[in-house]
């Protein structure tokens, strides 16, 4: 049996170094962790999202949309699950104040993340609702 982490302990490390010291030091992480063609397709929320960003430096565009249209953006405790050998769910919520009116954002987020053969994330969705994201991952892909 490996002594390696799972997928999901890698996206929990990624989350909690966010949670921990912020941004920066999630990019780090980002950097090892994410395929350097990863497509990431968020829900729309605010200026930010609702189409596909490609690349990490595409990531890299949407949280900073992401931070310029909300203050104090944080996630309640996600919880990782691991779908198969290459797909992991997550479940959490964003929250956040809109910098233009100061109204709360509270967005259930339920996220699936694929995972190539070498161990990199190539594909992170965002679903509207955990049964929408459950059922894409019984389908085995992420394409709702």
């Amino acid at each position: 049996m490996s002594d390696s982490p799972t997928h999901a302990e890698r996206l929990e490390r990624l989350w909690q170094a966010y949670e921990d010291d912020g941004p920066a030091a999630a990019a780090q992480i980002m950097g090892d962790l994410f395929h350097p063609d990863i497509e990431f397709s968020p829900l729309l929320a605010g200026n930010a999202g609702g189409g596909t960003y490609r690349g990490r430096d595409g990531m890299q565009a949407f949280f900073g949309e992401l931070h310029e249209a909300f203050d104090e953006v944080r996630y309640e405790p996600p919880q990782f699950h691991q779908v198969g050998e290459d797909t992991v769910i997550v479940f959490t919520r964003m929250v956040g104040l809109a910098r233009d009116t100061g109204l709360p954002l509270r967005q259930d987020l339920p996220l699936i993340y694929e995972f190539t053969d070498e161990g990199q994330v190539r594909c992170v969705t965002a679903y509207e609702s955990p049964a929408e994201a459950l059922e894409a991952a019984q389908r085995g892909h992420a394409d709702a």
